[in-house]
């Protein structure tokens, strides 16, 4: 088969795909962020400000370049910048946001920093009570000294409001001697315990991740993340949705899996409602028991409903797996035979009862095949051909693409 752009992209009959490294399909975790109600450029007279000590102030600074932010036009934010030019330190901050009581909040920005040291690093502070909440951290570390200089960085502060709060701000000093120069971009408040990345007004469930294949959009509302804003599955009950259309017995699917808890099911695709204890489609699933991987074909259709599974009787053992590991899984049906791949070998094959369904997919990945209830896992790699087989050299030209990567 042929190869497109992208690591192991085979372009025939490829009718859904996803790849969280892939920032033209993974934009983020569904989000709104607060402060762009505040000022939609992030940067004004109006919502920044500086007060004390002696230094050049500029709410447009051209003479630095914008970071890099994917997905985000950054051509109407700002730079807000202030540079010492008197021994000393001057106070600069962003305008008050307003926020709700009891509620956790996270605020994250980007931070330029060229000096020495400053007074008093990045915060926030309450807007009642005017106080000093929580430092600023880069990648976990508060303390300012450790981060890198003359560089844009990303840094992000969570705290949960009294119940007499209604606004947060953050503020900072400038640096210490004449010529050192603090300065903030893009900035954004959310209801979240962790940042996810910027957004200019509200990034909806169907906006977070994109089908690779078309631009058919994906919906993400029964979808967890973990503290980095990285999508998982927590195993009870949580899928993706998306609008493909998919033909049993002669199709392929790829992907790129690991479970984070003890290894159990994990559903690959199916039609109808996979809440709804499998009546009324045809699913294609993969499971595993006592750490042994099968793949079977159940049909409520069928004989009152049943498994087709690898060896022709009950529970096919492929291959051993692990937990907290990667592995490249590449499930084959062309009509008579099933074809299971681990990281580009075959592992078992049988012949099965075909029965042809078609109609929207829900990939419910990670949930029991009857309960609902499932065991934890990472799927960061999802592809789906239809009216495709692939043969041995494809899914090892595939593996090879992404062993690498993931360190498989």
């Amino acid at each position: 088969m042929s190869q497109s752009v992208g690591p192991g992209y085979n372009d025939s009959g490829l009718v859904f795909t996803y790849d969280t490294n892939d920032i033209n399909c993974y934009r983020g975790e569904p989000t709104t962020n607060i402060a762009y109600a505040t000022s939609n450029n992030l940067t004004s007279n109006s919502n920044w400000w500086f007060n004390g000590g002696a230094s050049i102030l500029s709410n447009n600074d051209t003479s630095l370049t914008k970071p890099i932010i994917p997905n985000v036009d950054t051509t109407n934010l700002h730079i807000f910048s202030s540079q010492v030019t008197i021994v000393g330190n001057q106070h600069i901050g962003s305008a008050v946001i307003p926020v709700s009581p009891n509620t956790q909040y996270t605020m994250s920005i980007y931070f330029w920093f060229q000096g020495s040291t400053m007074q008093t690093q990045p915060h926030l502070r309450t807007a009642v009570n005017n106080t000093f909440v929580v430092a600023f951290n880069y990648n976990g570390d508060t303390n300012y000294m450790n981060w890198p200089r003359g560089k844009w960085i990303r840094l992000s502060a969570t705290y949960t409001t009294p119940g007499n709060e209604t606004g947060l701000y953050m503020t900072s000093y400038t640096g210490d001697y004449v010529g050192e120069k603090v300065a903030y971009f893009g900035y954004q408040l959310e209801q979240k315990d962790h940042m996810t990345p910027l957004v200019l007004g509200t990034r909806s469930v169907n906006t977070g991740l994109y089908n690779l294949a078309d631009n058919t959009s994906i919906t993400l509302t029964n979808l967890s993340y973990d503290s980095s804003a990285n999508f998982s599955f927590d195993g009870s009950d949580d899928n993706i949705d998306a609008d493909v259309q998919l033909t049993y017995g002669n199709c392929s699917i790829e992907m790129i899996c690991k479970w984070t808890s003890s290894i159990s099911d994990l559903f690959a695709a199916g039609t109808g409602n996979m809440g709804d204890g499998l009546s009324g489609g045809t699913y294609l699933m993969a499971r595993a028991t006592s750490s042994k991987f099968w793949i079977g074909m159940y049909s409520p259709q069928v004989l009152g409903g049943g498994w087709y599974n690898l060896d022709g009787s009950s529970h096919a053992v492929a291959t051993s797996l692990s937990t907290n590991t990667y592995y490249h899984i590449t499930l084959v049906n062309n009509q008579s035979t099933w074809s299971f791949y681990v990281n580009g070998s075959l592992a078992g094959s049988s012949n099965h009862n075909y029965v042809s369904n078609t109609g929207a997919t829900r990939l419910g990945i990670f949930r029991n095949h009857v309960q609902g209830v499932g065991n934890a896992g990472e799927v960061k790699i999802f592809k789906v051909y239809n009216n495709q087989t692939l043969n041995a050299a494809d899914v090892l030209i595939n593996y090879n693409n992404y062993k690498k990567r993931f360190n498989i």
